[in-house]
């Protein structure tokens, strides 16, 4: 019994030393006290499992038919899902600012939303439905929000003597850190099969969603937030004309 103990324990080491080290990084000079380390690895998250998406988009789209059926399949994917994305992008931001009080829940609807959608693609790949461009339009949508209320979050995590631009560098580089280590995963998953990048990317977005809940409470205060206003400027009136 001692010596299964050891060899579970040497398997797990591996795996387990690397989170502790990936744990200590985003967590470094004060992010872990002020919760950027905690929205640090939750984008971390979201840039993995958006790659997972891409991959398997990509492969759908792209690579999966001969060169001349692939040009109509993407001037199709590029009509159903970026046309109506560049109308829809605009609104998403000031729609969130309504809600400064659930910025933790729109962050892991996104995430949730996401997950639900590349179990819905999982299935339209298979098959080369058509469901499967507003289920990518919907996946353009869902990560846009995200994008939106994650700029908000970072300056209420700010740790002590921590730019603005420091603190969204060190989340920026986090996201691209896990994009480079979830492209040759999801490559992966796909030789395997089409749908399984986005049974990865369910997983993904599943663990996000959780994620989005261990934010500090202080990310939903509106304490020392104050709505813009606009003041009308009137020029000076003369009493009469000028001598």
């Amino acid at each position: 019994m001692s010596r299964l103990r050891a060899f579970g324990r040497a398997l797990r080491f591996p795996f387990t030393a690397t989170a502790r080290r990936i744990r200590r990084a985003t967590h470094a000079h004060g992010a872990g006290e002020s919760g950027l380390g905690k929205l640090i690895e939750l984008h971390a998250v979201n840039s993995a499992g958006d790659m997972l998406i891409t991959i398997a988009l990509a492969s759908t789209v792209f690579f999966s038919v001969p060169t001349d059926e692939a040009r109509g399949r993407v001037a199709l994917y590029l009509a159903i899902t970026m046309a109506p994305f560049t109308l829809l992008a605009p609104v998403i931001g000031p729609v969130l600012d309504r809600l400064p009080h659930g910025r933790r829940a729109a962050m892991a609807a996104a995430m949730l939303i996401r997950a639900l959608l590349a179990l819905a693609l999982s299935g339209a790949v298979a098959t080369g439905g058509l469901e499967l461009y507003p289920a990518a339009l919907g996946v353009l949508v869902s990560s846009k929000a995200y994008g939106v209320v994650r700029s908000a979050v970072v300056p209420r995590l700010l740790p002590p003597r921590h730019s603005l631009v420091k603190a969204n560098s060190r989340v920026t580089l986090a996201g691209l850190l896990a994009t480079g280590a979830a492209a040759p995963v999801g490559a992966g998953l796909q030789a395997i099969g089409p749908g399984w990048p986005l049974y990865g990317a369910f997983t993904v977005f599943v663990v996000g969603t959780f994620l989005s809940f261990l934010l500090p409470p202080k990310v939903d205060s509106a304490k020392g937030e104050a709505r813009a206003q606009f003041l009308e400027v009137r020029s000076p009136v003369t009493d009469g004309p000028e001598r």
